[in-house]
């Protein structure tokens, strides 16, 4: 499932002409909070560095704007544009869409032990990333 899925976010980025990575940040970023630049380091595994050339990449080709925080002004938010609105949401919309057909063959039992897995698995993936934030893995460069 994570090739298929790895695909679709290739497919999504060659037709919005970005990197994949790019996509991914798009699509975190298009779920409807603003975040900041930190948080979405962390999200997608990234340093600072890296996330800063990343939004600069989509910030240029204007999918997305920094703005900053209305309550405190030293912290940046980061959200998408209207043209990343325009062009991202309907590629999302079809997964969403897909996932949710997906969804209503299981009973809401089932789907609770989904869950449950789910949440389990990805608790016993991070628990074998590397705790030192100072040594960058491999996926930490984009």
């Amino acid at each position: 499932m994570d090739g298929d899925v790895d695909r679709l976010d290739e497919v999504a980025a060659n037709r919005l002409g970005i990197h994949r990575a790019d996509f991914h940040c798009l699509d975190i970023v298009s779920r409807g909070r603003a975040i900041t630049p930190g948080q979405l380091a962390t999200e997608l595994g990234l340093t600072t560095g890296a996330i800063t050339a990343l939004l600069d990449r989509l910030e240029k080709a204007r999918y997305l704007r920094r703005r900053r925080d209305r309550h405190d002004r030293r912290r940046i938010l980061i959200e998408p544009s209207k043209r990343a609105r325009a062009k991202v949401r309907p590629i999302l919309r079809g997964v969403v869409t897909a996932a949710n057909r997906a969804l209503r063959l299981f009973r809401m039992s089932e789907l609770r032990v989904i869950l449950r897995f789910l949440n389990q698995n990805r608790a016993a993936i991070r628990a074998l990333l590397p705790v030192d934030k100072k040594k960058p893995s491999a996926r930490q460069h984009v």
